[in-house]
């Protein structure tokens, strides 16, 4: 068994954070996409959603809507990305910027 050095804020943040994802990933194949979840902590984006020949890099943030404003922390960019999915608390998801229209 590996050791794993983290505190128990770190294990909060990526629990909270690994929850987005499916949460997002859940809404992506809702729209007709097939979605790919990063397994690598140093990905260049979270998911990748398939939808024909169309390819999209999503970056997740959680986050929380105060006063029906979405507050958010700056993206930690790790690489470009297509779009930043939105996922607030109360289980809605928000694209910046919108996912592109199409059959679903």
């Amino acid at each position: 068994m590996l050791p794993i050095n983290r505190t128990r804020i770190t294990d909060s943040q990526s629990t909270i954070g690994t929850m987005a994802e499916l949460v997002a990933s859940t809404d992506l194949m809702n729209h007709g996409f097939e979605v790919f979840r990063a397994l690598s902590p140093n990905a260049s984006c979270d998911l990748v959603a398939k939808r024909g020949p169309l390819m999209l890099r999503i970056e997740v943030k959680a986050t929380v809507m105060v006063d029906g404003l979405i507050r958010s922390r700056s993206a930690n960019k790790r690489a470009p990305v297509d779009h930043i999915a939105l996922v607030i608390k109360d289980g809605r998801v928000f694209y910046r910027p919108d996912l592109p229209a199409g059959e679903w």
